[in-house]
């Protein structure tokens, strides 16, 4: 593989655990957040009991985003494709994607000067 192919799959890769990394640290925040509105929504009479807490730790909520955040994505088969057409080959790692294109035939001599 040429450098530049592989400095697009690497360029990929951050760009993807970055985008993943703020996608789950905005989930966690929203989790913690509005967790008293949720657990009184969905557990009123547990709530009512005690048998449930109103209240979150932060280490709590980063383990359900981060349950959360797997299982969404893997049910919308949106954790990695790979998609060639002709000459390219595009790796989509949820909304973010790289495209390398192949060399062409006609153009061998010059594109082979790297």
């Amino acid at each position: 593989m040429k450098k530049n192919k592989l400095f697009a799959l690497g360029a990929l890769g951050v760009l993807g655990v970055v985008v993943a990394a703020i996608n789950l640290a905005i989930g966690i925040f929203l989790i913690k957040i509005l967790w008293t509105t949720i657990a009184e929504a969905l557990f009123s009479k547990l709530v009512e009991s005690g048998q449930i807490s109103t209240s979150m730790s932060w280490k709590d909520a980063f383990w359900i985003g981060l349950f959360l955040y797997f299982v969404i994505r893997a049910f919308a088969g949106n954790l990695l494709n790979v998609t060639k057409e002709g000459n390219k080959t595009t790796v989509s790692m949820g909304d973010s994607d790289a495209t390398i294109h192949g060399k062409d035939s006609e153009n061998k001599k010059e594109n082979n000067k790297d």
